[in-house]
């Protein structure tokens, strides 16, 4: 069975939708389904997200999907199309506003979701430190979990030295 978004696709994703006393299934494909926010990637697994449908109170229609692509940002008012169209969002309430079709196309285009950035090489030195003090801090909080008090002492004194320290 083919998927009734976008004809394309075989269906692996079925919703029995209950409205009114009348039935009606609902056929997606994954993009289709990714794409309609019923579903997210998280790392390698798949997860159902099942309040985006039950409170969308949309079944998936052609029509449906025109009017996701139309709806606006709240804050500067760009619409999806727009930013789909220019490849680059509005304002920063846009990423949370059509964060599921963003990171769906992310995934499609670049093959991750993820941007860990670059520092510039000026500022390695400062990168080094951040990781030191996360690893620092990180150990710390094992120790205090543990109650291994005296290398927990011992390593709050080296963070406080580590920031003290011209990095």
């Amino acid at each position: 069975m083919k998927c009734q978004m976008c004809k394309k696709n075989e269906a692996v994703i079925l919703i029995h939708q209950v409205i009114n006393n009348k039935k009606k299934v609902i056929k997606l494909c994954e993009d289709c389904a990714l794409d309609s926010g019923f579903i997210e990637e998280k790392d390698d697994e798949v997860e159902f997200n099942l309040s985006n449908f039950i409170f969308s109170g949309l079944t998936l229609t052609d029509k449906d999907r025109e009017s996701r692509l139309k709806e606006t940002c709240k804050v500067c008012g760009t619409s999806l199309l727009t930013i789909l169209k220019e490849k680059r969002c509005g304002c920063s309430e846009c990423y949370s506003t059509f964060r599921y079709e963003l990171k769906r196309r992310l995934k499609k285009c670049l093959g991750l979701t993820c941007h860990k950035g670059k520092y510039p090489r000026r500022l390695k030195a400062y990168k080094t430190f951040l990781f030191d003090l996360r690893a620092l801090k990180d150990k710390l909080t094992i120790a205090v979990h543990d109650e291994d008090y005296e290398s927990a002492a011992e390593l709050r004194d080296e963070i406080k030295l580590l920031k003290n320290s011209d990095w």
